[in-house]
């Protein structure tokens, strides 16, 4: 039996809430697909949210997070989080990179930083044919810009 964590799944609540301008409803598969790419990129940004990833078809999934946030029903603890300049930091981070209202680019950027952090992959060339030979719903110049605005934006050296 899985607990509920309530301060940690709250606060993914409310940073899917503060990113996307919406509450996070888990009966939309959109919104489960984003929550889980958003939680891994705040999880490396932030050094916190303590989940633990695996590669899936989709790219970082921790199937203890969605237990959680299928279990989650103090939707008012959300609505009242209290973010600290460290989430505020880098939810903006995050905002900056990608169009945050695309689940495809959810997608394509925790799976370059899943890449990236996980496999140790930082060669370019090899991550773009590795994501395209995982993705090739993703061309090579979405995969190639992808690392290059991820690398030029500071984020892998984030550790707020």
């Amino acid at each position: 039996m899985i607990m509920v964590r309530s301060g940690r799944i709250a606060a993914v609540f409310a940073l899917f809430r503060r990113l996307m301008g919406r509450d996070l409803d888990m009966g939309d598969y959109k919104n489960r697909l984003i929550v889980q790419k958003m939680t891994y990129m705040l999880k490396f940004v932030l050094n916190r949210l303590d989940y633990s990833f695996s590669w899936y078809v989709r790219g970082p999934y921790s199937p203890v997070l969605t237990n959680e946030a299928f279990k989650f029903s103090d939707r008012r603890s959300a609505k009242d989080y209290e973010f600290d300049d460290n989430e505020k930091y880098a939810a903006e981070r995050i905002r900056s990179l990608f169009d945050v209202a695309s689940e495809n680019a959810w997608e394509l950027y925790a799976s370059v930083l899943y890449m990236i952090k996980e496999n140790k992959v930082f060669e370019r060339d090899k991550l773009v044919f590795l994501i395209h030979s995982l993705k090739p719903w993703f061309t090579e110049k979405q995969i190639s810009e992808a690392f290059d605005k991820t690398c030029d934006s500071g984020i892998l050296e984030s550790r707020i």
